[in-house]
């Protein structure tokens, strides 16, 4: 649904067991796997927290900062990884 006169669509919410809210993209599914992406030591640790409530998504990595224990897909390249996200 768009919002009069701004271009914008609407986002619908759903809230998540601690109180956050995660798209609506995500709720309804894409049929592809959420990637949350970390490149520092403490963005591995907050991306494994947000997998876990998420549910079904993958922690990708930068392997010169992530333990490979700590990322599902590990990557070298932060940018090349992103786009080939998209």
């Amino acid at each position: 649904m768009a919002l009069a006169g701004t271009g914008h669509e609407r986002r619908t919410r759903t809230p998540l067991p601690d109180g956050a809210d995660a798209p609506a993209q995500i709720r309804m599914g894409t049929g592809a796997r959420v990637a949350v992406v970390a490149i520092t030591a403490d963005g591995g640790a907050l991306a494994r927290r947000i997998a876990a409530v998420l549910g079904d998504a993958e922690v990708h990595g930068l392997r010169a900062r992530i333990p490979e224990a700590g990322a599902d897909v590990g990557f070298d390249e932060t940018a090349r990884h992103v786009r080939a996200l998209f």
